[in-house]
């Protein structure tokens, strides 16, 4: 019985280590994996926003001078702050329509 007693009292056991170390292990790939998309769905989220205050921006100009203006004209007429780094816009006058397209890491996101 004493023999018992005195390994009890030396630490712990080089199995009971290693699960413990298994069970950092998985914890850790599931909270690496559980986190992975945040980064993405936080960009998606600024072209979302920054889309929207640009096609804003250009129905106040519209409503303002009758029809759309470019990036700079935008600036001009206090509409936006400064042009936006992740957007153009290209203007078809004959048609009176305006196209958003992403570009960098918005590219993809189009609309009008």
């Amino acid at each position: 019985m004493e023999k018992w007693r005195r390994h009890a009292d030396n630490g712990f056991t080089l199995i009971e280590i290693l699960v413990v170390i298994v069970i950092l292990g998985a914890l850790a790939t599931v909270v690496v994996f559980a986190v992975s998309g945040v980064a993405d769905r936080g960009q998606a989220s600024v072209c979302a926003s920054d889309h929207a205050t640009l096609a804003r921006a250009e129905e106040a100009y519209t409503a303002e001078h009758g029809t759309y203006g470019a990036m700079g004209q935008l600036v001009a007429a206090g509409r936006i702050h400064a042009a936006s780094p992740v957007f153009t816009i290209a203007l078809t006058p004959a048609a009176d329509v305006y196209t958003l397209t992403g570009i960098g890491q918005c590219a993809g996101f189009v609309g009008s």
